[in-house]
């Protein structure tokens, strides 16, 4: 038997859906499968979740008649990073094999600045510190398409080591 999908998975650890999720008479207007701004395929499915790769999110109708929809990914990024010893870039992943890497735009040393930064999409990403903290803090990230928030801290007291974990996520 071949089974065949408009949006197909080249990785076979995460399949797409069954056929018989396909959009069907009735279902909502959303329910589909698309091509994410990452390149990635996301399967909206009529039970109100979506699915794309390992992650699984819920979907609802915010406003039936503009055809406008809220989607809730529950998963938290954590990042771990190297500042380079000149402090002008930096480099690690997240926990789902993203890669991340980042110049710095301005700022001196250790986390805080603006950098320029690459991981799934690029953004304009913001460190501050936390009051008189030079180890923990916040960072506001600008792409294209979102902004969003988050924390990070340093790791064992390394401050070329920080670890960022992303708190909200649009």
């Amino acid at each position: 038997m071949i089974q065949a999908s408009q949006c197909a998975s080249d990785n076979p650890t995460y399949p797409p859906p069954p056929m018989d999720l396909k959009p069907r008479l009735g279902d909502d207007p959303i329910v589909d499968c698309y091509q994410w701004f990452n390149g990635v395929p996301v399967f909206v499915l009529p039970n109100n979740k979506l699915v794309s790769g390992p992650f699984t999110a819920s979907w609802q109708a915010v406003n039936a008649a503009q055809r406008a929809y809220a989607i809730t990914w529950p998963q938290s990024t954590l990042s771990k990073v190297t500042i380079s010893a000149d402090g002008r870039s930096l480099s690690g992943s997240n926990q789902y094999g993203g890669k991340d890497t980042a110049m710095r735009i301005s700022g001196s040393s250790g986390l805080v600045g603006v950098w320029n930064w690459d991981d799934v999409v690029t953004s304009k990403v913001t460190v501050v510190s936390s009051g008189t903290s030079t180890t923990a803090g916040t960072f506001t990230a600008v792409s294209a398409n979102a902004t969003w928030h988050g924390a990070w801290k340093e790791v064992a007291g390394s401050p070329d080591r920080a670890r960022l974990l992303s708190l909200i996520c649009p």
